[in-house]
């Protein structure tokens, strides 16, 4: 699989690749061969390779390549809209303007994002080296744009309820925030270097920071912006620290820098802070305990911003950080990715609260995307240092990512228009009965939840299919066997949320905070329907 190009065996970057060649087609091969040769680059796009560097030269390239333009085009689109809001602010504010702005911008970083869909790229080497700071793959573009989509679907659902309706306040930033938040997202997703990395995270973090603390007036969210911002910069810390450690102890910055881990304790410590920093961010146990608050207080398109584009850009960064990090065996994978099954699933059994309930088993689908890294772990020490297992481990983590993602963004959609006349409130007494009442977000977020429940011909039974065939064919079978008990654990409580929304009599009838939405609800239909679809075709997905 393209997509998995820079989750192959990082130290890959620094051999040359038997029977890749530098010419003309050779982005356009699949696999890890084509993973190998965008990461040392020798594609089609990319810098030289084969030119030595010069003494002294900077971290930066002099000139950009087309392949540099290719991967900057959509950030520097993301961050230009955003700029270009605040002057419209400042010079003659008008909300309308500024959503349209927010809107055209995500779809015109979409737009630059599609040519990544066909190959592999890799740009601004490193020092003048071989080593990319940046690389995309079809994979990794296809989560990149499910990012974007996740930033579009928030201001969908955002835009008549945080701009309109609650005194038009928050527009400008709320705007702002949305185009810089996936900036991050695509920047962590694409980094292949500490210090993009680190930057991307950071971009990503500090907006929804913000927009989770978005409605002033409630406390909730107020406590839940401060709490993220809290919890997420002792996390930043961590991972900061970590980087320093790794590069005092290596001299290296790139991805490969965790192949001379086992060479110093300082290296190990320093990449194990990574670790623990690259696992908060996943909310992965014991590191998940910010999720059920902060996805409670946050409003709604935030929390499914957060729910779709935080978990892919994060799970992807640290399937890409962790052949690097080979203090981890495969076992110690698997067990991490049981503990926090069971954690996500159990927490979650006791919910009264939808949100709540949803950030949890957020947490135990982390789990389940942490056997793909067993997998990947497993398939590497097998198949040596070819890396063989790589496409097939990353092929059903990316898969799995956009099963997920579609789902998350369907339910928390279908929550928000269903919050507009239950008062606000995401809790089981007030939602009782709601779904009869307004039946559109009823059916999307049913179709949802049964994708997240993995029932068959949905998106979310063929994600975990394809994880649990991986994790047997690198012979990893029991801990396989063990997955699919834990998540049978599922259908408990997301059968509970469908019989208290279809089956229990409606409470009385509130009148709406925000009135209708046709846009949001032709907008919530989306993710809905390819729940479905790629539950039935996966094809396209399987890049």
């Amino acid at each position: 699989m393209a997509g998995a190009g820079p989750l192959v065996r990082p130290h890959a970057v620094d051999r040359p690749v038997p029977g890749a060649a530098a010419g003309p087609h050779a982005a356009r091969m699949r696999g890890p061969r084509a993973a190998r040769a965008a990461l040392s680059g020798g594609g089609r796009r990319g810098p030289d390779a084969t030119a030595p560097a010069r003494p002294g030269a900077a971290l930066m390239p002099s000139a950009l390549t087309a392949a540099d333009w290719m991967l900057a085009a959509p950030l520097l689109w993301l961050t230009g809209a955003g700029v270009l809001i605040l002057l419209i602010d400042a010079l003659r504010p008008a909300r309308l303007a500024e959503a349209v702005v927010a809107l055209l911008g995500l779809t015109g970083a979409g737009w630059f994002v599609l040519p990544l869909l066909r190959e592999s790229v890799s740009g601004f080497a490193a020092g003048g080296g071989a080593v990319p700071m940046l690389v995309s793959t079809p994979g990794l573009a296809a989560l990149a744009l499910l990012c974007l989509g996740s930033a579009f679907v928030a201001g969908a659902l955002g835009l008549r309820r945080l701009v309109e309706y609650e005194g038009g306040r928050h527009g400008t930033a709320f705007w702002t925030l949305l185009l810089f938040c996936p900036a991050g997202m695509l920047l962590t997703l694409w980094s292949n270097h500490m210090a993009t990395l680190f930057l991307g995270i950071e971009t990503l973090s500090l907006p929804l920071y913000v927009l989770a603390a978005l409605q002033r007036n409630d406390e909730h969210s107020v406590e839940a912006g401060l709490k993220y911002f809290l919890l997420g910069a002792f996390a930043s810390g961590f991972l900061g620290f970590g980087m320093a450690l790794v590069y005092a102890a290596t001299g290296r910055m790139d991805a490969a820098a965790g192949q001379e881990a086992a060479l110093g304790p300082m290296a190990a410590v320093g990449l194990g802070m990574l670790l623990i920093g690259l696992l908060f961010k996943a909310a992965i146990a014991p590191f998940h305990l910010w999720a059920a608050d902060v996805y409670q207080g946050a409003p709604t398109p935030v929390t499914a911003l957060m729910a779709a584009g935080t978990k892919a850009a994060a799970v992807a960064a640290l399937f890409r950080w962790s052949p690097g990090i080979e203090l981890l065996p495969p076992t110690a994978w698997a067990m991490l990715g049981t503990l926090t099954l069971v954690v996500g699933n159990l927490s979650a059994l006791n919910q009264a609260n939808l949100k709540r309930m949803l950030a949890l088993s957020g947490v135990a689908h982390a789990g389940i995307l942490l056997y793909a890294l067993a997998a990947n772990a497993a398939g590497l020490r097998t198949g040596g240092s070819g890396g063989e297992y790589a496409d097939g481990p990353f092929q059903s983590l990316s898969f799995y990512l956009l099963a997920y993602g579609f789902a998350s963004l369907a339910a928390f959609g279908a929550l928000e228009l269903l919050e507009r006349h239950s008062g606000g409130r995401s809790d089981d007494d007030a939602l009782r009965g709601m779904a009869r009442r307004h039946p559109l977000p009823g059916a999307v977020l049913c179709v949802a939840l049964l994708s997240l429940a993995g029932f068959p011909f949905t998106a979310g039974f063929l994600a975990k299919y394809f994880v649990f065939v991986e994790l047997i064919r690198v012979g990893m079978t029991g801990w396989a066997l063990a997955g699919i008990l834990l998540t049978l654990l599922a259908f408990g409580y997301y059968l509970k949320a469908l019989v208290n929304l279809f089956m229990r009599e409606p409470g009385p009838q509130r009148p709406a905070m925000v009135p209708a939405d046709a846009f949001a609800a032709a907008v919530l239909l989306v993710p809905a329907i390819l729940s479905v679809v790629f539950g039935v075709w996966p094809a396209p997905l399987r890049l």
